[in-house]
């Protein structure tokens, strides 16, 4: 298991921003999305901690969580609340993830000094 240096995780998050801007204004100027900005930034956020999964990265719990958290107000405001009702569900699961990954390795880290 990884983590990712301060500066890692401040040119994710900067992409992740500047891929939102973007796409939120294509959404904006080409779609009827009723908030095209933040379904923008839950998909790119998406993109980025789908790969930071793949690398195995511990901070990837705190992305989806964050992620998730933006999720349960898109669906609210569109009036989808089973839909939102799972999404925090997710959130309570990220929360367990997050905590068994991090024991895990923080055991590794053990073993290894």
């Amino acid at each position: 298991m990884n983590t990712w240096t301060k500066n890692q995780h401040l040119t994710a998050i900067f992409m992740i921003l500047f891929l939102s801007a973007m796409s939120g204004f294509l959404l904006d100027s080409y779609t009827d999305a009723a908030l095209p900005f933040l379904d923008a930034l839950v998909t790119w956020g998406a993109v980025i901690a789908t790969y930071m999964v793949a690398k195995k990265l511990l901070e990837n719990w705190v992305y989806w969580f964050i992620i998730d958290g933006i999720s349960v107000f898109l669906f609210i405001a569109r009036d989808l609340w089973l839909t939102a009702l799972l999404f925090a569900i997710y959130m309570v699961i990220i929360f367990f993830g997050y905590q068994s990954w991090n024991k895990i390795r923080n055991e590794s880290n053990a073993i290894s000094s």
